[in-house]
């Protein structure tokens, strides 16, 4: 049939549908952008201070929440985080690296937080490794996820030889650092698969 012949309904059928792609393609541009907008994917240390303004004008219906901050101020640091769905996994990644940096690198102080941060890294290096067989056995295609696998594991690998600043600009990286959270996203989707002999073994114990 030449285009001559298409009835008119198709043809608007087909301009309709590519309207409507065009709109969702520029919707998600949009959303893109607005999340970008947010900051970098990790942000540097901050004082929690910084988050007053923000929560000054509901301190009627949440009295507690600024003298809350005020006390984290004299305790704590923090880093803001881009909120894109993925900062679950991207936050609890990071620090858990960062804290095995830092008392890998403080070792000048306490001997014990250098055998202790060898002892977490080399438990936690063995545990990802032995992740890519059982996530096959439970039904994941090799293919599908090697790619972050390998990107993850380089990472673990060389973990012990690197600053935290290094660390820092990993994670700021929009490739390598997607294959870390998307590697986080498989191992917990494994939770749902094999809850006790996967998670509570391979993911939380790292």
């Amino acid at each position: 049939m030449s285009n001559a012949e298409v009835p008119a309904e198709v043809k608007d059928t087909s301009i309709a549908d590519s309207l409507l792609n065009e709109q969702i393609v520029n919707q998600q541009n949009q959303i893109l952008l607005e999340v970008q907008s947010q900051g970098p994917l990790i942000g540097p240390l901050q004082s929690p201070s910084l988050l007053i303004p923000d929560y000054e004008s509901n301190i009627v219906n949440s009295p507690g929440f600024i003298p809350g901050l005020n006390y984290l101020t004299t305790k704590y640091t923090m880093r803001k985080v881009r909120g894109d769905g993925n900062c679950f996994y991207r936050s609890f990644l990071f620090s858990y690296l960062e804290n095995i940096i830092g008392d890998y690198n403080n070792s000048y102080e306490d001997e014990l937080l250098k055998r202790r941060a060898v002892s977490e890294h080399t438990r936690m290096l063995q545990r990802i490794k032995d992740c890519k067989e059982e996530l096959i056995s439970l039904g994941y295609s090799e293919i599908a996820f090697e790619c972050f696998y390998d990107v993850t594991l380089e990472l673990m690998e060389d973990l012990l030889s690197q600053s935290r600043d290094t660390l820092f600009l990993k994670f700021q990286e929009d490739g390598p650092s997607e294959y870390y959270v998307w590697f986080m996203r498989l191992l917990t989707a494994g939770m749902f698969v094999e809850p006790c002999s996967f998670v509570c073994i391979k993911l939380i114990s790292i």
